[in-house]
């Protein structure tokens, strides 16, 4: 399916309600080992098409609920990437905007053939039985 978004603005300092993503921009795969940053994809918003990366994609597609919105914000989708005063002012306020967040949500990637064991490892579970 299509992804789609909107766009609101609020001021930090109204506490409004929010998610924050945090995910790597690149795909790492064995085919680009140092990452694969390339914006491929792409999200309708507000009438138009924004690019955006493969990895940020699945993360979105990861958070997608059946029924309903959900407020997330998105350093890809929030921040306009090509005005770099812009971009620089986010930057600076990324560590208020993911702390006000009601919770942050971390996408590693999609599952790989070793996720289990590392899991296992951090979870500090028994890797006999994974």
């Amino acid at each position: 399916d299509e992804l789609y978004c909107d766009i609101i603005h609020v001021n930090l300092f109204d506490h409004p309600k929010y998610e924050a993503l945090s995910y790597t921009w690149a795909t790492y795969t064995w085919a680009y080992p140092e990452g694969d940053a390339t914006p491929l994809k792409r999200i309708f918003c507000q009438g138009k098409y924004i690019p955006i990366t493969s990895n940020c994609e699945l993360a979105i597609r990861r958070l997608r609920q059946p029924v309903g919105k959900r407020i997330v914000w998105i350093d890809a989708l929030c921040i306009n990437q090509s005005d770099v005063r812009e971009r620089n002012h986010q930057v600076s306020l990324m560590k208020q905007i993911y702390s006000s967040s009601v919770q942050t949500v971390v996408y590693l990637g999609e599952p790989y053939w070793t996720s289990d064991r590392a899991i296992a490892f951090f979870e500090g579970s028994n890797l006999e039985n994974v």
